[in-house]
């Protein structure tokens, strides 16, 4: 039982350190795409 805690305390902790970076990536890419998508109609038009 002891080393289940463990385990999941391990669990959530890796999960609370790899959240942010992956939100982080998440909105820099979609900030990447909208970007892209800006320049790409700017210099069509």
């Amino acid at each position: 039982m002891n080393y289940d805690l463990y385990f999941t305390k391990k669990l959530v902790h890796s999960l609370v350190m790899v959240l942010p970076a992956y939100l982080a990536t998440l909105l820099f890419l979609n900030g990447v795409w909208k970007l892209f998508i800006t320049f790409f109609f700017c210099s069509c038009a």
